[in-house]
């Protein structure tokens, strides 16, 4: 009896390692406007299925993902300084590349085997930064004279 739920429980382990065993390794480069992307993320999509996602820094990326064609997004922000804000750091990000990158990407990759390496040259006009972000916009500090409290 012992013996058979030692088996039961390797046949169990070796099914779960067989899932994460079948992703493949994959390196890239990812450019903007010709130069490597300082930071952001890739994702590799596969419709009805899970996505696979790596960090992007310095123009290169490394992922486990799962063989198939895919879709790719890619996503990169940008601090811009609050004007007036309450502090001298105060920023907000906002995501700067084209939407054919990302949310609407054309982008696709056939992940076969190990070892692929993929390079995505992403070209454009950088989207605009978030309208109407000044200080007053923002909660006033604690020494607002304004009569609020």
């Amino acid at each position: 009896m012992k013996a058979v739920v030692c088996l039961i429980g390797m046949t169990l382990f070796l099914v779960g390692c067989g899932t994460s065993s079948d992703k493949v390794d994959v390196t890239g480069r990812v450019t903007w406007n010709g130069e490597p992307l300082e930071k952001g993320t890739i994702s590799f999509l596969e419709p009805d299925k899970s996505s696979d996602a790596a960090v992007v820094t310095n123009g290169e990326f490394s992922a486990k993902v799962t063989p198939g064609k895919k879709h790719v997004g890619v996503v990169s922000f940008k601090d811009i300084a609050v004007p007036g804000g309450r502090s001298t750091d105060e920023v907000i990000n906002y995501q700067f590349l084209p939407l054919e990158y990302n949310q609407n990407s054309t982008l696709t990759a056939d992940i076969e085997s190990s070892g692929k390496s993929l390079t995505f040259d992403l070209t454009g006009k950088e989207l605009p930064g978030p309208k109407g972000v000044e200080a007053d916009n923002r909660r006033p500090n604690q020494n607002d004279n304004s009569g609020r409290r």
